[in-house]
């Protein structure tokens, strides 16, 4: 099946992109922090962000963990299958969220990166699964710089979606909104009049991020008609590594733009 992010990947843009960045009205926050001495590979410290700030916003659960559920299932299935002993990764993982105390300690950030790593297992395939424990055997225990820059950039994203901001929705799927091109895929959350997509990276959003996020727009209003979707005026890219925020005014995207998006990308 293939998702979103597949789909965008291999589609071929004009330089700047479809929908291109700098359409999009650019509000500084903070400086970028300084991420050179982290000891955890970024897309890890991504999700870990990810999962920590979607905490904030309900109560620990099984269900927000889904991704590293699933992935953990799979090993155990691909380990049954090759006669490896070790079947207990689903019920290990499930222990882990139940321990959570749903805070910004340095043991619940721990916690949760070793509950991230087992997404890719579900996303990408038991071949792009490393084990935290080797993850440390290589790069030595999560260090105090990783763990402060995660809990700096969770605590400032808690502080920005806030109020006028607020949450609503969080992980949408569009069951009855997907096509022959599309099967899978989630936006990240929504708040009160934007769909917001979180990229922690050191680097400024590209014109795949853009497309990605205007294909969920499509998805969820175009397609699905969610209710949650009526109210959205705005795509919003929130990237809290460099401290900017990104958005953009969807009245002003070109509708030729998202039937292009609907009869040739989601088909």
């Amino acid at each position: 099946m293939s998702s979103v992010t597949a789909v965008v990947r291999k589609t071929k843009q004009p330089k700047n992109g479809y929908l291109p960045i700098k359409s999009f009205e650019v509000y500084s926050m903070y400086e970028p922090i300084n991420r050179s001495g982290e000891n955890v590979h970024p897309s890890l410290v991504g999700l870990a962000v990810d999962y920590l700030f979607r905490l904030n916003n309900k109560e620990v659960s099984q269900s927000l963990f889904s991704v590293a559920l699933e992935g953990a299932m799979i090993l155990d299935n691909y380990n049954l299958f090759n006669g490896i002993e070790n079947n207990n990764e689903f019920e290990y993982v499930k222990s882990l969220i139940d321990s959570l105390n749903n805070d910004l300690s340095d043991l619940d950030i721990i916690k949760v990166i070793e509950i991230a790593s087992y997404d890719p297992a579900y996303r990408a395939g038991v071949q792009n699964y490393t084990p935290f424990q080797s993850m440390i055997e290589k790069n030595g225990f999560v260090n105090k710089i990783t763990l402060n820059n995660i809990r700096f950039m969770v605590t400032k994203m808690i502080q920005y979606f806030q109020d006028e901001n607020k949450i609503i929705e969080t992980g949408s799927t569009f069951i009855g909104g997907y096509g022959d091109n599309i099967q899978t895929g989630d936006c990240d959350f929504l708040s009160k009049d934007t769909l917001w997509d979180l990229k922690v990276s050191k680097y400024e959003p590209k014109k795949e991020d853009s497309l990605q996020l205007l294909i969920y727009y499509v998805l969820g209003y175009e397609r699905c008609r969610k209710i949650s979707f009526e109210h959205i005026k705005y795509l919003g890219i929130y990237n809290p590594s460099i401290g900017k925020v990104y958005k953009l005014e969807i009245a002003k995207i070109d509708k030729d733009l998202i039937r292009y998006v609907d009869d040739q990308l989601i088909q």
